[in-house]
């Protein structure tokens, strides 16, 4: 049987998890990412940590790939499912020179929840394209669908307009 390492952290060694994540040497990433997941979650100061490292800004990440950010979303969506995750989050918007939203700054707490609906609506949009869906729930899943996007456009502090 294979012992699973649990891990507490306080301010030092949450610094070096966030290195080993971000660092381009995909064993660092990998062991920093299991690390993360055996957090010590009956440990006030790792919780306190985690909530931190929940607040820092997502677009920091452009030179994660897209394995490792959705590893980490992946956890912070598990930790926020359970409760563990209850500060406000932050997201900063500005505008395009053609009038379209980009984001500027977004927390891994609110990425995370974003991850999540974006998986469900994966899963709502694979159904409605299935052979045996039948036009009633095709409807109710339109319906779940708009209610998904709505919630993300709430989220992200911006206006959804619904599209038939």
């Amino acid at each position: 049987m294979k012992r699973k390492n649990i891990h507490t952290f306080d301010s030092e060694s949450i610094q070096t998890l966030k290195t080993m994540i971000l660092s381009s040497d995909k064993s660092a990433n990998k062991m920093g990412i299991q690390m993360l997941k055996n957090a010590n979650l009956n440990d006030e100061e790792t919780l306190n940590q985690l909530q931190l490292f929940s607040q820092v800004n997502i677009m920091d990440w452009y030179e994660m790939d897209a394995e490792t950010m959705k590893s980490v979303l992946d956890v912070f969506v598990d930790l926020e499912n359970r409760g563990f995750l209850v500060k406000e989050h932050k997201v900063e918007l500005s505008k395009t020179k053609d009038g379209n939203d980009i984001v500027n700054w977004m927390d891994v707490q609110i990425a995370a929840k974003i991850e999540k609906q974006f998986v469900a609506r994966k899963v709502l949009a694979e159904e409605w394209l299935n052979d045996n869906c039948t036009d009633e729930r095709k409807e109710v899943i339109e319906t779940e669908i708009h209610k998904i996007n709505q919630y993300v456009a709430d989220l992200l502090g911006i206006e959804y307009q619904m599209n038939d």
